[in-house]
This record gives C-alpha cells, sequence and structure tokens, in this order.
C-alpha cells in the first residue's frame, strides 16, 4: 500500500468522552475530566423527570463532541437537562435544539451564567443570565424559571425582572424575590452579593427580601401593589425577611406595618435564615449588615390591627417557629417550653422570657420588644434569679456569651397558659377567618391566640380541653340546660337565658331517649388522667403492620415541620394512633364512648385525643349533613348546649345537596385538621375532628320544608361561655352570621366521604343514635 494512502492516524483529533459522577453524567474533554466538574456532578440529586448531564468540553470542541453528549443519554428516555462547568464551551441556542432534534427529546440548558451554590442549588441571575431554555424537537424554545432544583413555588412572578410602583424593582434571588428601592449600583451589588450567597433556599416558602442597605425606604403600598397580584396560595407560603431600613422611621414593626397595610397575617423571619434549607438558623443584623447573634425566634407572624391605629399601640408579634434553648426544655406549643422547674421558659422576638405558667399582664410590652443586634435579652422577674441563673447554666457557651438579663416587675392578669406533652405540627399558614377581625373590632373584643390583649377571649386558644370540661362540669351541676314548655311548629326563636328556662332538658321525656348521656369520670377519654402517655405496646398490639407504615409516614411530617427536634415515642405513637384512628385501625372507640363502657377503647381513645393535639387548629366554620328525627328536632332549640362524648367528624366544606335533608355548620375553635395523617387510600381531606368532651350552643334551628333544606348552626364553647352575658350574646350574633354566609355562599362538596368513613359522619353533636348520611346518596 502506498504511504500516501494510508490514514494519518497520529493527526486525528481525540473524541469527548463520557463517564457517570453521583446522579450525573460527566462529558469531558480527551484530557479528562476538570475538579470542578466532579464537584458540580457529585453535587447533583437524583432528578425523575430528567437526565442530568455535566459538561466539561474545552472551548472550540467540534460537533463530534456533541455526538458524544447524543451517545450518553441515548439510552435513558427522560429530558435532558444540560450543566456546564465556568471553564466549558459555550451552549448555543443551535447546539441545543441539535441536540434535541437528534435524540427526539427536550434539552434544557442555562442561557448565561450559571451560579452553583455549596449545596447543589443553581442559580441563573437576572444579570447575565435569560433563564433556563427549553428545546423541544420541531418547537420554538421556551424559557422556563431561574432557578434548579425547582422549587415548589417556582413561577413566572419570581423569575422576571419587574418594576414595582415607581420607585421600587421585584429582583429574583436564589431563595425567592428581593423588593427594594433604586438606588446606588454599589450598594445594590453588595446587597446582592449577600442575598445570593448567605440566604438560606426552601423548596416550600418562598423569601421575600424588602429592602436594603445604601438605598431609600420602600413605601409600604407598593408592596402592596405587589401583594395583590400574587395567587392566594402563594401568599400563604411567603416568608418576609426584612434587610436595611425597610420604610421610613417608626416605632412600629415593618412587620407590623406589613401586616396593617395587606389587612391580613404575615409571616416574618426574625433575622437572616442562612444554611441548611430543612433547619436554617436566622441570625440579626448589625446596622452595617454583618451578622451579629443567633436569635430563638426563627419565625414571627403579625397580625393586622383595628384602625384607628397609632405608633404607641403594642402589639406583639407570635411565635410561629423557634428553636429550642437547650434539650431538657419541652415545647408545649411554638414558642412555649416547659422547664423542669414547672416554671415556663418563652420565646420572644428580643430573646426569652422566665415566667410562671400563668401569663402576666405586662406579657404584651415584653413580646413586642424589638431585639437587639448583637445582645440576646433574658426577661425575668425580680425574684426568680436563681431560677435564671439555672437557665443562663443550661445555655450553650455562644448563647450564654452574648445574653443580658432584664428584671420586670409583672402583676398577673386573669389568663391561663395550657402546657401539653409536645409542640403541634403546623401547617403553612393562610390569611386569619374574616370573622377573627370582626371580634378584634366589636364591643366584646377578643384577644389574639398569645394572649397579646387584655381578655383572652373566644379565639385566645390558650384553655386546655381539660379547664374546659371542669367548667362544664361545674356549670352543668348549678345551672340547669332548660328546654322551652311550647314553641310552634317549624319555627324557631332566640329563647331566654338558660338559667331562666323553665322545663329542664334531662327531664324532657326524649332526652334519654335521644341524647348521650355523661359517662363516668374514670372513663372519660379527653382530658387524660395526670401522668397518661401514649404506650406504644398498646397502640401497636393487634395492627403491627399498618402501625409501622404509618409510623414511619408520620414521623416524616414531624421531621418536615421540626426539623430541629427529635419527637418522644410517647408523642409519635401518639399522632399515629390518631391516624390509625381514622383509617378505622381502632377498637372501635367510638361505639364504646358512646356506650359509657370500660374498655381497651378509652386509653386508645385518649392516645388519638392527644395525637389529634398535635395537628393544626381550625378556627373556621366546618360542616356536616344531617337528617334529624321529628324526637330530635323536637328537642333542638336555639340556645341549648350539648356535650358530644365521642369524637365528632366535619369537613371544611358543605356536604353535597343530594344527601341528607339539613345542613349542620359548626364554628370550631378546637377542632383539628387531619389532612397530614389521613389515610393514604379512603381517607377524607378536608376532615376536622373534635375531641370527646366538646360542647356546643345551637345557634339556629330551622326545620326543612319541602325542596328547602334545613339548617342547624352551632358554635363550639370554651372557658365555661354557657351564652348568658352580654358578651357571648354579641359573639353568637357574630358568628351565626359568618355561620349563615358560610351556609348560604361555601362551596359543596361533589362527592360525599368514602363509604368506609360514612359512619364517623352525619351526627348531631350529643346526641346518642344519629342518622349517618354523610357517606349515603
Amino acid at each position: 500500500m502506498s504511504l500516501l494512502k494510508m490514514p494519518r492516524l497520529g493527526r486525528r483529533k481525540a473524541c469527548a468522552s463520557y463517564r457517570r459522577v453521583g446522579e450525573a453524567l460527566l462529558v469531558h474533554g480527551p484530557a479528562g475530566m476538570t475538579a470542578g466538574a466532579g464537584k458540580l456532578a457529585a453535587s447533583l440529586q437524583a432528578d425523575t423527570d430528567y437526565v442530568l448531564v455535566v459538561l466539561d468540553l474545552p472551548v472550540g470542541s467540534s460537533l463530534r463532541d456533541w455526538d458524544a453528549v447524543a451517545d450518553a443519554v441515548a439510552e435513558d428516555e427522560r429530558a435532558v437537562r444540560l450543566l456546564p462547568v465556568k471553564e466549558a464551551c459555550e451552549i448555543t441556542i443551535v447546539a441545543a435544539q441539535w441536540l434535541a432534534d437528534r435524540i427526539g427529546r427536550p434539552v434544557c440548558y442555562p442561557d448565561g451564567v450559571m451560579l452553583v451554590g455549596s449545596s447543589g442549588l443553581i442559580f441563573l441571575p437576572t444579570k447575565g443570565s435569560e433563564g433556563w431554555t427549553v428545546c423541544t424537537p420541531g418547537q420554538v424554545a421556551v424559557r422556563q424559571g431561574r432557578r434548579y432544583p425547582v422549587p415548589n413555588w417556582e413561577a413566572p412572578a419570581n423569575s422576571s425582572l419587574l418594576r414595582v410602583g415607581r420607585s421600587a424593582t421585584a429582583e429574583p434571588l436564589p431563595a425567592g424575590l428581593w423588593i427594594r428601592s433604586d438606588g446606588p449600583e454599589s450598594w445594590l451589588e453588595a446587597g446582592r452579593a449577600k442575598l445570593t450567597r448567605w440566604l438560606s433556599v426552601s423548596s416550600q416558602e418562598v423569601t421575600v427580601v424588602l429592602g436594603a442597605y445604601g438605598v431609600p425606604p420602600l413605601q409600604p403600598a407598593d408592596v402592596a401593589q405587589w401583594w395583590a397580584a400574587l395567587e392566594p396560595a402563594t401568599r400563604a407560603n411567603v416568608r418576609f425577611f426584612c434587610f436595611g431600613q425597610v420604610f421610613e422611621a417608626a416605632k412600629v414593626a415593618p412587620g407590623q406595618i406589613l401586616a396593617d397595610v395587606l389587612g391580613e397575617e404575615v409571616v416574618c423571619y426574625g433575622g437572616l435564615p442562612v444554611g441548611r434549607s430543612d433547619a436554617p438558623e436566622v441570625f440579626t443584623l448589625r446596622p452595617d449588615g454583618s451578622h451579629g447573634v443567633r436569635t430563638f425566634a426563627e419565625q414571627l407572624v403579625f397580625l393586622p390591627r383595628r384602625a384607628p391605629r397609632s405608633e404607641n399601640d403594642l402589639f406583639a408579634p407570635r411565635i410561629r417557629r423557634s428553636r429550642p434553648p437547650f434539650e431538657s426544655l419541652t415545647e408545649s406549643e411554638p414558642g412555649l417550653y416547659l422547664h423542669d422547674s414547672g416554671a415556663v421558659v418563652e420565646v420572644v422576638q428580643a430573646g426569652l422570657w422566665v415566667r410562671p405558667p400563668e401569663v402576666p399582664a405586662q406579657a404584651t410590652a415584653i413580646r413586642a420588644t424589638p431585639p437587639e443586634a448583637e445582645s440576646l435579652l433574658v426577661f425575668h422577674d425580680p425574684a426568680d434569679e436563681r431560677l435564671v441563673a439555672r437557665v443562663l447554666d443550661q445555655l450553650d457557651d455562644k448563647a450564654r456569651a452574648v445574653t443580658k438579663t432584664v428584671s420586670v416587675t409583672t402583676p398577673v392578669e386573669r389568663s391561663r397558659t395550657h402546657l401539653s406533652s409536645a409542640s403541634d405540627l403546623t401547617m403553612p399558614l393562610t390569611p386569619l377567618p374574616r370573622l377573627s377581625q370582626l371580634f378584634r373590632r366589636g364591643p366584646g373584643s377578643v384577644a389574639a391566640p398569645t394572649g397579646e390583649q387584655d381578655d383572652p377571649g373566644l379565639l385566645g386558644g390558650q384553655e386546655s380541653h381539660e379547664e374546659i370540661a371542669q367548667d362544664y362540669d361545674r356549670t352543668l351541676a348549678t345551672e340547669k340546660i332548660r328546654h322551652p314548655a311550647a314553641k310552634p311548629s317549624g319555627q324557631r326563636t332566640e329563647s331566654a337565658p338558660l338559667a331562666e328556662q323553665t322545663e329542664e332538658l334531662d327531664d324532657h321525656p326524649l332526652a334519654r331517649s335521644v341524647m348521650q348521656q355523661p359517662p363516668d369520670p374514670r372513663h372519660r377519654v379527653w382530658p387524660a388522667p395526670p401522668g397518661f402517655s401514649a404506650e406504644l405496646t398498646m397502640v401497636r398490639s393487634g395492627r403491627e403492620s399498618a402501625f409501622d407504615a404509618l409510623s414511619e409516614r408520620v414521623g416524616a411530617v414531624m421531621r418536615r415541620f421540626s426539623p430541629n427536634r427529635l419527637a418522644p415515642e410517647s408523642v409519635l405513637t401518639a399522632a399515629v394512633a390518631a391516624g390509625l384512628y381514622l383509617a378505622g385501625e381502632d377498637p372501635d372507640v367510638d361505639g364504646g364512648l358512646r356506650a359509657r363502657t370500660a374498655g381497651p377503647h378509652v386509653d386508645f381513645g385518649r392516645c388519638v385525643a392527644d395525637g389529634l393535639q398535635k395537628l393544626p387548629l381550625h378556627r373556621k366554620a366546618t360542616a356536616s349533613v344531617v337528617a334529624p328525627g321529628p324526637e330530635l328536632w323536637e328537642l333542638l332549640e336555639t340556645g341549648i348546649v350539648l356535650l358530644e362524648w365521642g369524637f365528632l367528624h366535619t369537613r371544611t366544606v358543605l356536604g353535597p345537596v343530594e344527601i341528607g335533608s339539613t345542613d349542620l355548620v359548626v364554628w370550631s375553635l378546637t377542632g383539628r385538621q387531619t389532612t397530614v395523617i389521613e389515610p393514604m387510600e379512603g381517607g377524607v381531606a378536608d376532615r376536622v375532628v373534635f375531641s370527646p368532651g366538646t360542647a356546643f350552643k345551637v345557634l339556629e334551628v330551622i326545620e326543612p320544608e319541602g325542596e328547602k333544606r334545613g339548617r342547624i348552626l352551632m358554635r363550639e364553647l370554651a372557658d365555661a361561655d354557657t351564652g348568658k352575658d352580654e358578651k357571648s350574646s354579641g359573639r353568637d350574633g357574630l358568628i351565626r352570621a359568618s355561620l349563615q354566609r358560610f351556609a348560604d355562599r361555601a362551596i359543596r362538596a361533589v362527592e360525599p366521604v368514602p363509604t368506609g368513613q360514612a359512619s364517623r359522619f352525619g351526627r348531631v353533636p350529643g346526641v346518642a343514635n344519629a342518622m349517618i348520611l354523610e357517606g349515603r346518596r
């Protein structure tokens, strides 16, 4: 063979090759992969929708090198996401479209600068990047956000640079959005670098940064304009972070100004959240923007104040999420911890407050004290110096080094704080019901849940089931619940005060056969006896497989909502017991309770009730479908109080119109939303459950006539509220109006509850033998 025809192998350019690194395919040049490419590939997590391809091709790579990319993904049917390293060749839309046409699948690539965080988060900034671009075979390329992995809140509204008002801008950040006034670019660039590098990113919560250092303050109206354009579902997941001077100098906290302007509750971080997305650490910021001290109050809830407002009005935020001061404390509710001495260690926005279980009168002033950038304040009574010294000794070294004690003398109010065995599981917040705003404006003004105002009131949420039950026992022992001697058929009017009615309900000839009778005190489920805790063996026995499967699921939920704490075994067992009860894996708890018998259902029911206390409260209207018989209509009368000794199940929507004859609508105070522990199959996602011993007051009774549905309106009672005083009557009117609007305007469910759950619904509280209709046509 002639030498001129022999192939010149020595001059052939080497081709690219690929290898798998972690969850990604890494395509590199003939010189091998670079250290940066290996680090990027190793930091990526598995993606069910995309094949992740890290491109480490040198500048000037040819089309033959792109053939290697096509070969690497040939055996996978998923779409492709290209992730180039900083030193790699540029990805053009022509190359991406060629690859999409070649493999017959969508190809997503970053069009511009790509910032890679230490946790593997990838962000495409507005300065130097157009965002992720998706090329699909035979179609025009489209833009698709700026973040990867894609958070649940990713949307066009937080992925583009937007004007807000006349002089403000909403700029995308890895963690969410930055709303700030226009100003010198040097100041903005410094703030942008800090927020991009340090701000913790959550896949569930979108962080909205307000303000900036070195620029003019924001106008609250501009933020309100941006807020009005958000979807309600997105609003519930917004967490504000105040950066620099947010609004014009004022005595009121920026979060409070926001709540007042927006007209609904808002959630703010107590500082700068940094670190892991599932368990960020929150730090105060010094005047120069540098990190201060790590706070105990991590998320604060601000409620709108009623008008007229004054800067001198004190209105304290509620703690939504906090970190425990030290491990030996038991959290009873967000921000409240029980010390082994019997005292309460409360997390406030400025630090800690060591106090007795009773809420002192100066609670609002202490809770409203703003945090200091370089100190954690520890409030206490002068008489508790030794106790405070014990608490300080138990703090970690870093916290103890920056604490300052503040001695306050606080006379005690007539209010109570109930301390349960463990913290509640909390859901993403939604705006408070409009009714709560009416309460705060009415003559019978009602305080917020943490006691910021003088009267704990109807929505105070501080009374325990035990206290309520004891109050009702005393009330029922001294005041007769009576029934009118006569009433026109089919017509209901406001009855006289209970103590003035002439015929005792218990003596009515139908009462004994229709109404539930109180159980033996030894067999009451809730409140549980002192020292009671859920026992694993008792709950798990006979239902091992169901318990183990649900335990894993409930444990995951607890870790999601309380990432900094490991739930005790008894707490997890109680929550699982509640889930088993909802799934029907229980020893007929409701039947045994209503029959007033002893047996294993009593302790199991106590575990269920304890587990329900860890779930979110539902302080709104609930509903069910019932069909009372003539004997029950004869007993029902406006103003009577009914005690339910089993678990009462309702829904957050009205039932189907084809079922039953009457809508039962109940205003809930302590009902618990069970969504997070509902059975995977055959569950009721909109269920609300009331614990045994709950009392309900009848507000309105309308019997059905022909095609017109009947209606029974009730409200749950608290704090021995028997409806006799003017304040209670005012609440009755407000709640009745709200329930009427709900009954007239609320959306009805299309389908009834599943057949397996039907026996749990359709009950009138306190009735012994109710007709079960919610699940039947």
